[in-house]
C-alpha cells in the first residue's frame, strides 16, 4: 500500500503535466454552424416511393440542381410523401434562395403529377 505522500506527490505530478498540456487543446467557444440549408416536402397519397421518385423527385431534383448556391441534395421518398433537402453555400443568401427554389417549383408544377 503507498503511503498519503507518495499519493500527494503522482497527484502534483500529474497535475504539472496536465497543466502544461492544457493550451495544447483545443477550445471552440462558438459551435460549429451547420451548412444552411432548405427542405422541400411533398406528398401524393397512396404512392409508391419508386413512382414518388420517378414522377417527384427526380425532376424537382433536376430543376434544384440549376439553382446557383445550392452544394448538395438529398432526397427521401417513401410510401405516399417524401422530402428533399438542400445543402447551401455558406456564403449563399438564403431569403434569395427559397425564392429561387419556389420559382423553380412553380414552372414544375404543370408537369408534376395530380394530387
Amino acid at each position: 500500500m503507498r503511503s498519503s505522500f507518495s499519493i500527494l506527490i503522482i497527484f502534483a505530478a500529474l497535475t504539472v503535466v496536465g497543466l502544461g498540456l492544457a493550451p495544447r487543446l483545443s477550445l471552440q467557444y462558438l459551435p460549429s454552424a451547420r451548412a444552411p440549408q432548405l427542405t422541400v416536402t411533398y406528398a401524393w397519397p397512396n404512392a409508391a416511393p419508386a413512382l414518388l421518385e420517378q414522377e417527384v423527385a427526380t425532376p424537382l431534383e433536376g430543376a434544384f440542381d440549376l439553382v446557383r448556391g445550392v452544394r448538395s441534395i438529398y432526397s427521401v421518398s417513401g410510401n405516399g410523401s417524401g422530402s428533399i433537402r438542400l445543402e447551401l453555400d455558406e456564403e449563399a443568401d438564403i431569403d434569395y434562395l427559397r425564392f429561387e427554389v419556389a420559382m423553380r417549383i412553380r414552372q414544375l408544377y404543370p408537369r408534376l403529377p395530380a394530387g
